[in-house]
């Protein structure tokens, strides 16, 4: 999992762990401090961004140079329409959902027509993983998974409740688990659970 914050700030600094990176400034202070996760979308949704040289705003290409995996920017302004700009909820839904960053930038912009979208396309760390079914577990492997400890917590009924909402379930910790270069999947045993949740220590 990952922790989403909406600040009320000009920027951000000194961070190491940015998947997600939309703002409306101008040019973005501090990207010299920030270290972006792999697949990271970074935006600052001005009307010139996507003018990738000889521009009065920061162009897009900072973010890649930053470390971001993608951008977009609109590259033209005859009128500044919101549809131009990428949505972020929208970009955010569909990429965590599995979508390529290019798809989930499309489908969070409506008018594609005045910009440029930079990076990798075909960026997507959220499709892909597998649930393996062996005799008395099941093994979680993921590309998002890096090295590192991991709690795993489900809610405390097995099959029961599926009409209350998971919100409303208590979950308990079932175990604490490490990815390592020899060890590149998690472990769910039995009895088994309709909700876990996977975080990073």
């Amino acid at each position: 999992t990952y922790d989403l914050h909406i600040l009320n700030s000009d920027g951000i600094k000194n961070r190491s762990d940015i998947l997600f990176y939309f703002t409306g400034a101008v040019a973005v202070p501090h990207l010299e401090t920030l270290s972006f996760l792999p697949g990271a979308m970074a935006d600052h949704l001005t009307s010139a961004g996507g003018q990738l040289t000889d521009s009065n705003q920061m162009s897009a290409m900072r973010w890649l140079e930053a470390g971001a995996t993608g951008s977009y920017g609109s590259a033209i302004e005859p009128c500044n329409f919101v549809q131009k700009f990428p949505n972020p909820l929208l970009a955010m839904w569909h990429y965590g959902f599995g979508a390529t960053m290019l798809e989930a930038y499309w489908k969070s912009v409506h008018m594609p027509g005045q910009g440029n979208f930079i990076g990798e396309p075909l960026a997507s760390p959220f499709n892909g993983y597998r649930l393996l079914r062996k005799v008395d577990h099941i093994e979680v492997r993921s590309p998002i998974l890096r090295q590192g400890r991991y709690r795993i917590t489900a809610n405390e009924d097995s099959l029961l409740g599926l009409n209350t909402p998971s919100y409303l379930r208590s979950m308990n910790q079932i175990s604490i688990q490490s990815i390592t270069p020899y060890r590149r999947h998690l472990v769910l045993k039995p009895p088994y659970h309709v909700h876990y949740k996977i975080e990073r220590l």
